[in-house]
This record gives C-alpha cells, structure tokens and sequence, in this order.
C-alpha cells in the first residue's frame, strides 16, 4: 500500500468514525442492572441477624481510627479482584484455588514438581495474604474456622470485619464448555451451599460482607435467586474495552450494589471514550487500518475467519478467555481473510483489562506467558474490584459515627 491509498484509507476511517458519533453516543455505556430483591422466602438458618460491631471495632472508631476488614477470597486465581483491594482499610487473610499443573523439571533425577500456577502471582498482588492451595468444595467447616483464626492472629486483626470474595470457575457454563447443563448445574448448587457454610461459620463472631461473580445467565441466575433469596444481583454486560456479562451478588450489605453501580459510572465516565485502538497505540502496539481483535479461544484459524474480529476503533473486544486475543491484519476492509495474524502479549491484554482500575496488577519477572494468559482470562477485570472497594468505603464511612454514640447495628 503506497503513502496515497494509506492516507486515504485512514481518511475513510475517520469519516466513517465521525459519521457514526452520534450513534456512538447514543449506545449504552454502562450496560448494568440491579435485579430486585427475590420474593422467595431466605433459608432460616440463613437469615442475616443484624449484629453489634465487636468490641475492638468499636473502641477503634472511639479513637478515630479506620477498622481494617478482613479479605478472604475462594477461587482466588491470580488474585485480581483482591489486587485493587488496598489500602488502610483492608487487610488481606489468604486466598483459595486449586488450579495446579505437573511440569518436568531438569535435575539428576528429573523429578516431577507440583506447581500451583496461580500461587506467584497472587501473593505479588495482594499484599500479606497467604495462599491456600485446594478444592473449596472440600473444604470443610473445621478447616475454614481453622485457617481463618491462623491468619488473623498472623496478621493481628481483631477488627471482625469480614469481606468473602467468592468468583466460580465460569467455564462449566461457557458456551464452549463441554460440560452438560444438568452437570453444570449441580456443581454450581454445591458450590453456593459450601459458601453459605463458611459464612454462617464466620458470623459467629464476625460481622461478615459477601461479593460473588457468576456468568451472567438466566439458569445461572435462577440458581443464585433460589440458593440466595437474600442476595442483590447486579448484572453487567460489559464495561470500557472489554464485552463480559457477569452478575455480581452482593450479601450482608444493603445499599452497596447501588453505591458499586455509581463508582463503576464514575470509572467508565473518567476514563473518556477511548477505543481500543487508541488504548493499544498508547503501549506502542500498532494497530492499522482494516485491523480487527479476534477471541483467541477460536483456536482454529478456520473458526476466526468465519467469525471475522472485531473493529478496535468502533467496538469493545469479545469476552477475553484463557487464550487471549488475536490481531487480524486486513488489506482492506473487504477482504474476506486476514492476510497475517498474530496473538496479543499479554501485557498488552492486561493493559485492556486494567482500565478504570486504582492499582497496578503486575507479573511475576519470570511467569511464563501461558500462565499470564490464563491469569487474564480467568480473572476479574479490575475496574470491578476498585469500584466495590470504592463502594465499601463509602459504606463503612458511617461507622466513625460511634465516636458520638452512635450505633452501626441496624446496618446489615
């Protein structure tokens, strides 16, 4: 392509951009909805009782000082929704997963090494927790009290704060997943029963708060309803660079799902309307015309060519998975097959996922770039983790209240 047909052709691109502003404006950014309370009657044992701050709590906001609370996170990943949580406020207790691979390693043996391959790069990202390697769904009561009174005392927290991060494995119902519905559903059942385990567990002596991801599905969210009726649902269809319906459900804390709804509108609105394209050119990836992002778990060529990517400049990219993205290189915007294709770094996707996020998510010198990958596709992008941060400071603000006398216990 010469200097003339390459100027023209960003020309055409520009009009095009411009003529389509006005719808661009029009579109829906936010994509987000609060689901109403479920009519269904909540499991008795299950009923959140409203209960007093603990002792330490309270003489902490006598004194004017900010409480931290306790994070505990279940199939944790590479830790990044708890990575934006930081801060005074918060303490990190430890993390969960049971994501492992078996890798060769050279010695005069050649031993076969078991490696926790989410284990690095979590702990570089959420500061003083510890890694606990395991199926959650095994995990009994005994051990959940156990491990939780091992890592307060470790950390010294007495505040009986309690934040329970919960984000299940999304792939059992993925439309690639080769797992049945009936399957699917059972798994997802004993996953939430085993979460209500921990948390009737940990208020017996803590004033707990709970936040879910689960794939934003109608089967999905029928279980969540039925298992959960005290719960508030939150679904997102997207947010900034990235198409990712996911529902959020929040437990023990009223008022929260709009107070996160209202920072995840402040973080989309202060981040602007950059494309994709820009957001790449900014790290040096070039991105010409006629370029579009296709989903990388469309491992066959074949499959990505059917499909045909997107355009960065007009359109957010698909659900990132666990292989990332791929670039499709056009000759023109009628070509029907990219003439050259080639897979985002994973910094570069991490560059996507981290918009409108607080804090900086960062590897491992030496992670291999498989597990990088995994990490992204797997994780929670990290604007979601600074707005409920952001959403549960605003919540606790209150509590200083008790300085004047003031109560918090009605507040559930």
């Amino acid at each position: 392509m010469g200097p003339h047909q390459r100027r023209q052709a960003l020309l055409s691109v520009k009009r095009r951009e411009d003529a389509d502003a006005e719808e661009l404006e029009l579109r829906e950014r936010y994509e987000m909805e609060l689901l109403p309370p479920s009519e269904d009657q909540p499991d008795v044992e299950f009923v959140h009782q409203q209960r007093h701050l603990t002792r330490w709590h309270r003489e902490a906001c006598e004194q004017g000082e900010l409480p931290r609370c306790g994070v505990l996170q279940f199939m944790c990943g590479g830790g990044t929704f708890g990575s934006q949580l930081k801060g005074r406020r918060w303490q990190h207790l430890w993390g969960n997963d049971n994501a492992q691979k078996k890798y060769e390693r050279t010695t005069k043996r050649r031993k076969k090494k078991l490696v926790h391959i989410y284990e690095e790069s979590f702990l570089l990202n959420n500061d003083d927790a510890a890694y606990v390697h395991g199926d959650m769904l095994k995990m009994t009561r005994a051990k959940f009290r156990s491990k939780l009174d091992e890592h307060e005392e470790r950390t010294n927290l007495k505040s009986g704060l309690l934040l329970i991060i919960i984000t299940l494995c999304c792939s059992r119902a993925s439309p690639a997943s080769e797992t049945e519905r009936e399957e699917a559903e059972e798994w997802y059942e004993d996953a939430i029963r085993k979460s209500k385990e921990f948390i009737l567990e940990a208020e017996k002596d803590h004033k707990v708060f709970v936040v879910q991801e689960f794939l934003n599905k109608d089967w999905v969210l029928d279980i969540i309803k039925r298992e959960l009726p005290d719960a508030r649902i939150v679904k997102i269809g997207g947010h900034i660079h990235e198409d990712r319906k996911r529902a959020y459900v929040f437990q023990r804390a009223e008022g929260v799902p709009e107070l996160f709804m209202e920072e995840m509108r402040n973080r989309i609105d202060a981040y602007g309307r950059k494309s994709v394209a820009e957001a790449l050119e900014d790290i040096g990836v070039a991105v010409p015309p006629f370029t579009r992002v296709a989903q990388g778990c469309w491992t066959k060529k074949e499959r990505r060519d059917e499909k045909k990517g997107r355009d960065p400049r007009r359109e957010r990219v698909t659900t990132i998975c666990k292989n990332n993205l791929v670039m499709q290189y056009y000759k023109s915007a009628k070509a029907t097959r990219p003439f050259r294709e080639e897979r985002l770094e994973p910094e570069a996707v991490l560059h996507l996922r981290s918009a409108g996020g607080d804090y900086k998510y960062v590897f491992p010198k030496f992670e291999l770039i498989t597990r990088k990958r995994a990490i992204l596709g797997m994780g929670v992008s990290l604007i979601i983790g600074s707005a409920v941060r952001a959403a549960f400071e605003r919540y606790f603000e209150p509590d200083l209240e008790l300085r004047e006398g003031g109560s918090v216990s009605g507040r559930s």
